[in-house]
């Protein structure tokens, strides 16, 4: 072939390639994200998020999916079904302890103010001293409410079994079962109280802020496999995130509107969850190394390992503070 009929077909395989290789790296990233709940103000911006095309901008395809409690989503991420999680700290700790492939990377809120006590309003208890002795349920074995339940009764001097807790799942199935008198209240978040509250079902009659001050509730993990191979994916999703919780603080009233829509609950109890928690939701990941050695420490409570975990264990901090451009 003559070096210039040569060079032509070079160049005509360039332009016929050039479109496919733009499309190939054009391909958006695929992020599974699990949250250990689907109901509670906390995690709304995973939802959030998607609507506002944060992920979707920064080319990645981020897919939602909801569990019932903290064990069962823990469960999707070791089959490898979720890469980035939102769960409770101390359930979070636990799980790393026990060898789950996962870091924490970034904290969504530190105080547990957002989760509260709500009891039946005929169980006769009015004051903390009532719980004594009381049926109060919580999502799963080994989950932050599971551990809320024993705090608070240590707290009041009775020992880990001065409130008998029992595992009864999500919101639907607590309220069910309290209906029902199998339970005498339940730990959630405070939309939940106040929804129930609205309704004459239940009554909060506790933050959990009130008695644990340093702390880190809520957080976000990534499977350390995604950590090594895709980091700026990783990277990429907390900016997303965070721009998420910036437009929500600059944007009360349709964050409210769509809040109520999102977690069915009415507007005055979205108003009130807002006015509640917003100011909780952290702007840009960083991690309160104080509490995290309490949610390390609550590992060894629930049982779930006999040592600790050192806070160097448990997390990931190379994407903190996270910058939103």
């Amino acid at each position: 072939m003559k070096k210039g009929y040569w060079i032509a077909f070079c160049i005509a395989v360039a332009v016929l390639l050039v479109p496919t290789l733009a499309a190939r790296a054009q391909q958006p990233d695929k992020i599974s994200l699990g949250l250990a709940v689907a109901k509670t103000f906390e995690f709304y911006p995973a939802y959030l998020g998607v609507d506002l095309g944060v992920w979707k901008k920064r080319n990645l395809d981020v897919t939602v999916s909801t569990f019932r409690g903290d064990a069962a989503m823990q469960q999707a991420i070791l089959a490898g079904s979720v890469q980035i999680g939102l769960s409770s700290g101390a359930a979070s700790a636990g799980f790393i302890a026990k060898g789950q492939p996962i870091k924490v990377v970034a904290s969504i809120g530190s105080k547990p103010n957002l989760m509260v006590l709500i009891v039946r309003p005929d169980a006769g208890i009015r004051r903390w001293e009532d719980l004594r002795g009381k049926t109060i349920g919580f999502t799963t074995h080994g989950a932050l409410t599971d551990w809320l339940v024993r705090t608070m009764s240590a707290h009041m001097g009775w020992g880990v079994g001065g409130i008998k807790g029992i595992p009864l799942g999500g919101f639907t199935e607590q309220v069910a079962a309290m209906k029902r008198k199998q339970s005498d209240g339940f730990v959630w978040s405070y939309e939940g109280g106040m929804e129930l509250e609205e309704k004459g079902e239940g009554k909060v009659l506790l933050s959990f802020g009130e008695i644990i001050k340093d702390f880190e509730f809520e957080v976000i993990v990534a499977r350390n496999d995604l950590l090594k191979d895709k980091p700026d994916a990783v990277k990429r999703f907390l900016e997303g995130w965070y721009e998420t919780i910036r437009w929500m603080k600059q944007n009360k009233d349709k964050t409210i509107k769509d809040l109520a829509v999102k977690l069915t609950i009415s507007e005055n109890v979205a108003r009130k969850t807002y006015d509640f928690d917003i100011e909780n939701l952290s702007n840009d990941g960083t991690l309160n190394m104080k509490g995290l050695e309490v949610i390390a420490q609550a590992a060894v409570d629930l049982k779930i390992v006999p040592r600790a975990p050192k806070v160097s264990e448990i997390i990931d901090t190379r994407f903190l503070p996270v910058r939103v451009p």
